[in-house]
């Protein structure tokens, strides 16, 4: 199998590597189109997290890589900030796309399980990257896809009908049957009444998926994910169901939590019995990307922007209405990522950006126009840029003054994530740990100081 590992992009917004393997690039090349094409008719989804209404959204495949060739024997591949794979089968022969995190694996898990609110032991620190791709990753996306829907929703529940010769009666007689088994033994009734059962396509599909996981990959799994489907065995939930019944799920209000942890089980299902470093593929292809951007914000909001002290951080994105154009559908959503709140008082918008830049001047225009127009829609003065970029090891913190009226300002703070990972610390959460507290204090402190310069007389 023809496999092509990238990274995800380390510049702005850009990543090109530069490959010199004529049959690769030519398997490759095909590939790339052939998952444009799966884009296009809608058989490609991506693991976003937009709102608390959102189902899976459509990835934008060309966001994620496209390539250029110069000649025959020189290619460029262009990649973002989307990890994961696609594989396929073109022609007989199965082809593999792979884009791993620009950090390494102690800083990705740790990102991935305060996102995606996963818990990862010691263990799963070490998996090696050519894992990243398979089994691994979609169990990673699938726990953490588990672990919302059960916050989010009740346990799949349905009445089924049952029929059974009872010595009492119950529900509805079964007139027919009473008289094919009862005639001569008047004292019992053959009757027909609903019966509650856990047992419905959703929670055997979960289960069925656990079974498989389980076996190499229980490190991911929490007492509680496996007090979850201890639970589901004592209720009678089985533990096979096929594809067909699968696609054949119904969405609705009450189980619309659990439909993409159902997505990413199909595509765990399909792959059963194959080794650690294929998968098997379909003519339509199989894969699934996690955007690192919003892992990044995730990440910030549970770890350092919720915990502030003497604020509130909204999340924005966790509340439809509040978004910069009315008319979305034709100028498209926008909105910012997170608001600093004391009291009732709006004090800055803060914007988490996934890129290589630590530094005011680094911000692309684009960016700073952006945080602009917030600024201008909520009547605040403050804005406030977050990234992973500080080389130093220590929580970087640059200003600009704003040249108007209201004396606004814009700051970026960066968080030696990227220092983090080359360092060779014995122990790392301790270190990370004692990092984005001191992020905590350095962030307070600046918004606290610009508090106290714009109350001045």
């Amino acid at each position: 199998m023809n496999n092509l590992v990238l990274e995800e992009s380390r510049l702005e917004g850009v990543e090109w590597y530069k490959i010199k393997n004529r049959p690769l690039i030519t398997d490759v090349s095909k590939m790339i189109t052939h998952f444009y094409e799966n884009y296009r008719r809608g058989h490609f989804y991506s693991f976003l997290k937009k709102n608390k209404n959102d189902n899976l959204a459509e990835v934008k495949a060309f966001d994620i890589v496209y390539y250029e060739g110069s000649n025959q024997d020189n290619y460029k591949f262009f990649t973002s900030h989307y990890v994961g794979f696609y594989n396929t089968a073109i022609e007989g022969k199965q082809i593999s796309l792979t884009i791993i995190p620009r950090f390494g694996e102690k800083v990705s898990n740790y990102l991935y399980a305060n996102a995606l609110g996963v818990y990862l032991t010691d263990s799963t620190t070490s998996i090696s990257q050519d894992k990243f791709h398979n089994q691994w990753f979609l169990a990673l996306l699938w726990v953490g896809a588990l672990e919302s829907a059960i916050t989010q929703a009740h346990i799949p529940k349905t009445y089924i009908r049952e029929s059974k010769n009872l010595a009492y009666f119950k529900g509805r007689l079964d007139v027919g049957k009473q008289i094919i088994h009862n005639l001569t033994t008047p004292h019992k009734m053959y009757c027909q009444y609903p019966k509650l059962t856990y047992d419905t396509p959703i929670n055997r599909t979960l289960c069925k998926v656990y079974k498989i996981l389980k076996k190499t990959d229980s490190p991911l799994f929490s007492s509680s994910i496996q007090g979850h489907f201890s639970m589901l065995s004592d209720f009678g939930v089985r533990d096979e169901i096929s594809m067909r019944e699968i696609e054949n799920i119904t969405y609705t209000p009450l189980n619309r939590a659990y439909q993409k942890v159902i997505e990413l089980s199909k595509i765990i299902i399909s792959q059963k019995g194959q080794s650690n470093t294929t998968l098997q593929t379909s003519s339509m292809g199989q894969g699934f990307f996690l955007d690192m951007s919003e892992v990044w914000e995730s990440y910030l909001y549970n770890k350092i922007l919720s915990k502030f002290e003497g604020f509130e951080v909204r999340n924005c994105n966790l509340d439809g209405d509040d978004k910069i154009f009315r008319d979305e559908d034709a100028l498209g959503e926008m909105r910012p990522d997170f608001k600093l709140m004391q009291g009732n008082e709006l004090v800055a918008i803060i914007d988490a950006k996934y890129k290589n830049v630590s530094k005011i001047k680094e911000i692309s225009r684009e960016d700073r126009y952006q945080m602009m127009s917030y600024m201008y829609r909520y009547d605040c003065h403050l804005g406030i840029f977050i990234t992973p970029n500080a080389e130093n090891g220590e929580c970087g913190c640059e200003e600009a003054i704003i040249d108007n009226e209201k004396k606004g300002k814009i700051l970026i703070f960066s968080f030696p994530l990227q220092w983090l990972d080359k360092e060779n610390t014995e122990d790392f959460h301790s270190k990370i740990l004692e990092l984005e507290e001191k992020m905590r204090e350095k962030i307070v402190k600046e918004v606290k100081k610009y508090i106290e310069t714009i109350e001045k007389p």
